[in-house]
């Protein structure tokens, strides 16, 4: 069966249309989602499965248009022209030329109030509608066949669009047009529609409005504004630094996903044509700026520099400037926006909250709701997620919420662009690193602390942490709430004075649940805690949410396949995967443990091949969500598994705990998916069927709804305004101790030093 465009990912997927043009059969049309953007639709009974919207599609194959070594300059029009343009008025010039070869322009323009849509302009009249920037996206349409039959007609066309845009036309196309001029804009990135209708509600009624016009002239020159038009003659103006929309638009919080990942976010271009602002441009010739704007040209080819050379006399300035002057302040011509955290809630509270207060309280850093602790840095695959999950549940709940990073981050040898990191920095907020003696700065970032899932009250956490995650860092007046966190065993053997230091932290906090039933007597044996069993915060969210997240990565498995993924490879567990492999006669696909630095010494004690290196977490989810069948001796991959309804046999890591598998699958009711050696594996035959998990999404959907009752309960208690208690008084004592004691070591050492430099 050949693949359609709806193996496209949604995050990749540009909204562009061509797949929609190019459709031979008029099966699929363009749909708009919640967040007001455009997807294809396939209608399944017109669709033969043809595969050309998929070939067609720009995002699937993009390198064979871009054009690496361009020809910049710095270029103003005249007054008159460059008044009513967004910059420079490039875009003007090469209308009118294409104009003076009986030509057509095709760009976007307001056909409606909030609605953008491709045009075609046939004279510098018809031009005014389209010049301009807009700050969302436009329909596409049918616009892709009209240009080709004005192309076959032998009609000179320059059409105008985000470098997306041009890059479909010419894959809808499919061949050169040597009457064809292109030119790509340098795109931020694209809101929708319904992002910038529910900022204009903050300024006027949406039936008073006339015209919304962004980057006007007429007060503030050269600039980012917005100039809002109304029907009875008033005009409402806001600069960028008082307007909430740039502030969201340039934190990069409404684009569209696939934004985030644009491919075409590159010096290297798709367009004839690059035209953008000249930013700062008097740092590098001051005689190209007046004020009243300068436009950044590539000239991609031979084409455009012949055409620049016959209207550049018309020009009122041109010179010709370096590639890196003109990139330097346009971060778009180097690397995607990038995606704010917030980005997906902001969508969801614009719609019925104040735009404005919405984005103060999203692009404000300093105080937040609700801090998770707890190790989600650990670089491991099932930690990040699982801490994902319960971030992203809160959030849910309406909470701004931030992940709290570890104290003395740059003591822990990983670099930033561990997968982690990388996957946390992209879709959650992340607090700043304090050093262990300054750990007060958190407690001032949240007024509720949860500390999360995962083995985090071990003696070996506390070795590694101290009592950080048992919450010792938060003040009385803040609320405590334990989610899950697990002791890794069926006991806690600890020294004494250890066993009462956390006794009494567990008295401090306003609800404690824990992962394992085990959990729940060591709570009441060693410390005479009340606790309840929680599920894993990985099932707090349906198999939706992880599709999603398995869509912002395009790595796909042709073949059917088994996936291994195996924390701590042995002989026998190599022996139990071949087993597997032999029994399904299907590929094996091997996922290693992603801790940093551990890779090669793990893919050397599997041995096997098909072993994948540098995996993202992304990648991870994804590669669970498409395979045929699922062995693994992790917690979490078993969870993964389970979430995306695998057949699966998982093996028991004592290593890693032992309770957390018995307990997992037990209130699963799949203990008999549970193998301990290789023998188990080759008597139990049924473990390579089919596995009907009905009665199992049953009883999650029933954990997931007790879970989520329980942790909103618990976030509802409030301590604001509370007297500081006693613990409260000692910790600031102590931490004045600290203090002094860090600053008599400083005035040592400084001491030493000069004694030193006297000899």
């Amino acid at each position: 069966m050949k693949t359609t465009i709806q193996d496209v990912s949604q995050h990749h997927c540009s909204g562009c249309g061509a797949c929609m043009n190019v459709c031979p059969f008029g099966a699929i049309s363009m749909k708009e989602n919640s967040e007001g953007f455009l997807f294809p639709v396939i209608n399944s009974e017109k669709c033969t499965k043809c595969g050309l919207c998929y070939n067609r599609c720009p995002s699937v194959k993009f390198d064979d248009f871009f054009i690496e070594t361009p020809t910049v300059y710095g270029m103003m029009a005249h007054d008159d022209i460059r008044e009513t343009s967004s910059s420079g008025g490039m875009f003007s010039l090469l209308s009118e030329y294409v104009f003076s070869h009986n030509g057509i322009v095709c760009g976007v323009a307001n056909t409606e109030t909030f609605k953008l849509e491709f045009v075609f302009a046939e004279n510098m009249e018809q031009l005014e509608s389209i010049k301009g920037s807009k700050y969302y996206q436009a329909e596409v349409g049918n616009t892709y066949q009209k240009i080709k039959w004005y192309l076959d007609k032998g009609r000179t066309l320059l059409f105008c669009a985000c470098p997306c845009q041009v890059a479909a036309l010419k894959k809808f196309l499919g061949r050169a047009y040597g009457n064809l001029i292109t030119a790509d804009v340098v795109c931020h990135g694209v809101p929708s529609h319904l992002a910038v209708e529910q900022y204009v509600k903050t300024l006027a009624d949406l039936d008073e409005v006339d015209a919304l016009k962004f980057r006007d002239k007429a007060v503030y020159k050269w600039s980012s504004n917005i100039a809002l038009y109304k029907k009875n003659g008033e005009i409402i103006r806001k600069h960028f630094n008082e307007s909430t929309f740039y502030r969201a638009f340039g934190a990069g919080l409404p684009m569209r996903e696939s934004c985030y990942n644009c491919k075409f976010a590159r010096t290297a271009r798709v367009g004839d044509f690059t035209l953008g602002d000249f930013w700062h441009i008097s740092e590098f010739h001051q005689d190209l700026n007046d004020y009243n704007g300068t436009s950044s040209v590539f000239l991609n080819n031979e084409k455009a520099k012949a055409i620049y050379q016959t209207i550049e006399p018309k020009m009122y300035k041109s010179y010709q400037m370096p590639l890196e002057n003109a990139i330097r302040y346009n971060t778009q011509l180097r690397e995607p926006v990038i995606r704010h955290p917030a980005r997906d809630v902001f969508y969801q509270l614009i719609k019925n909250g104040d735009f404005d207060q919405v984005v103060d309280n999203l692009l404000k850093r300093n105080h937040f709701d609700v801090g998770i602790a707890g190790y989600w840095y650990a670089t491991n695959y099932g930690s990040v997620i699982t801490y994902y999950s319960l971030y992203k549940a809160i959030e849910a709940m309406g909470y701004k919420t931030v992940i709290l990073d570890r104290p003395d981050k740059h003591l822990d040898g990983e670099p930033q662009t561990v997968f982690a990191r990388v996957f946390m920095n992209k879709f959650a907020n992340i607090s700043d690193s304090y050093p262990y003696f300054e750990q007060g700065n958190y407690d001032r970032l949240c007024d509720k602390y949860v500390v999360g899932s995962d083995q985090v009250w071990t003696p070996g956490a506390i070795c590694d942490a101290g009592y950080r995650f048992f919450l010792d860092f938060v003040s009385d007046d803040k609320t405590k709430v334990a989610y899950a966190p697990s002791f890794g065993q069926d006991k806690f053997e600890a020294r004494s004075e250890t066993k009462k230091i956390v006794s009494y932290l567990l008295s401090r906090f306003d609800a404690v649940s824990v992962r394992e039933n085990t959990g729940v007597d060591i709570c009441e044996r060693e410390f005479n805690i009340d606790a309840v069993q929680m599920i894993d915060p990985i099932f707090l969210n349906n198999r939706e949410f992880y599709d999603r997240i398995a869509e912002y990565s395009n790595k796909r498995i042709e073949t059917p396949y088994v996936l291994s993924y195996i924390l701590d490879p042995d002989e026998s567990k190599r022996n139990m995967l071949l087993k597997t492999q032999e029994e399904k006669g299907l590929t094996l696909v091997n996922l290693l443990d992603g801790r940093y630095g551990t890779f090669d010494r793990n893919n050397e004690k599997l041995n096997l091949p098909n072993t994948l290196k540098d995996v993202n977490e992304e990648e991870w989810i994804r590669l669970f969500r498409d395979s045929d069948f699922v062995i693994t001796d992790s917690h979490h991959g078993f969870a993964m598994a389970v979430i995306f309804n695998k057949p699966v046999i998982c093996i028991m890591n004592k290593s890693r705990g032992g309770t957390r598998f018995t307990s997992l699958l037990g209130w699963l009711g799949m203990l008999d998916r549970l193998v301990d050696k290789d023998e188990d594996i080759n008597e139990k035959k049924y473990l390579f069927g089919e596995y009907d998990y009905s009665a199992v999404n049953q009883v999650i959907e029933t954990k997931r709804a007790e879970a989520l009752r329980w942790l909103s309960d618990s976030l509802k208690i409030d301590h604001a305004g509370a007297p500081a208690g006693l613990y409260d008084f000692v910790r600031g004592k102590l931490g004045e101790m600290e203090r002094k004691i860090s600053d008599l070591y400083n005035k040592n050492h400084e001491l030493q030093r000069q004694l030193n430099d006297r000899k």
